[in-house]
């Protein structure tokens, strides 16, 4: 099998490109976490990573797929940036009080998506949580619906009966500010 080594190399330009584009990918990521007035917006990030990626697609030689390892490699990567993203968003909420005047930031969920991007069981959409007074009013069930989507269990205590009351209530808000990272006063 002749293999045209020629062929299987990335140009020098190509990968001035693509150096470029992970640099401007990290730089703008950065920014968007930070939070700062001015900051990246999550579209601006979204398509510095499909640029990135395009550029890294069309260098690669054809003659040579993947290794096998390759994809296990980075979707163990992508849960983890994910899981950076939670913290970092949970980070910003639990110093922000109230959520006034600076509102809460929407955490991601565990696969990187955001749950003001879904559908409630119901059709409607997910209401942000962008402060206090948010996280006070919203309804049971979508307090419920938002704390199937975030993976938290929990169940009343055996003896609370079928209508727990508003004190369930209160440990359900709770337990869903503490999975966006917010400090619930009582």
């Amino acid at each position: 099998m002749d293999v045209n080594h020629d062929q299987d190399t990335v140009s020098p330009s190509a990968a001035a490109q693509i150096t470029s584009a992970i640099l401007r990918t990290n730089i703008l990521l950065a920014s968007h976490t930070s939070g700062l007035p001015g900051a990246a917006t999550q579209e601006q990030v979204a398509a510095a990573e499909v640029e990135k990626t395009s550029l890294a697609i069309a260098a690669a030689p054809p003659s040579h797929p993947p290794p096998a390892w390759a994809q296990a490699f980075f979707d163990a990567v992508d849960a983890k940036f994910a899981q950076i993203q939670v913290l970092l968003q949970q980070n910003h909420n639990a110093l922000r009080g109230a959520g006034v005047p600076v509102p809460y930031h929407i955490v991601p969920l565990a696969d990187g998506t955001f749950p003001t991007d879904k559908l409630r069981p119901n059709g409607e959409q997910y209401p942000p949580i962008l402060n206090d007074h948010t996280l006070r009013t919203i309804d049971e069930a979508t307090v419920d619906d938002y704390l199937d989507l975030y993976g938290v269990k929990f169940e009343p205590e055996p003896d609370a009966g079928p209508d727990a009351g508003p004190d369930f209530l209160l440990l359900k808000r709770l337990r869903l500010g503490q999975a966006i990272g917010v400090t619930f006063q009582v």
